[in-house]
């Protein structure tokens, strides 16, 4: 994530900057959804972040009895 953001501001000297604090559902299948923003819901580096995640490693979905479930993450992503 960290590398990420750095080459966007890299990218995009005149982008806004902070940090990034968001959270989202990890399925039982692995896939990303529910992306809510915790800060900066309005921010263009939020839909960054997202993009950032989505596009970034796999996510392991929780793991509760043997089986696995949808899990809630919360992450921060600078963008300095």
């Amino acid at each position: 994530l960290q590398n990420s953001s750095e080459a966007y501001i890299l990218q995009n000297p005149q982008a806004p900057r902070g940090q990034v604090r968001l959270s989202f559902v990890v399925t039982d299948s692995g896939e990303l959804v529910d992306f809510k923003a915790i800060n900066k819901s309005e921010s263009p580096i939020f839909e960054e972040a997202v993009r950032i995640i989505k596009s970034g490693d796999y996510w392991e979905p929780g793991l509760r009895n043997g089986q696995l479930v949808a899990d809630k993450v919360s992450v921060s992503v600078d963008f300095k």
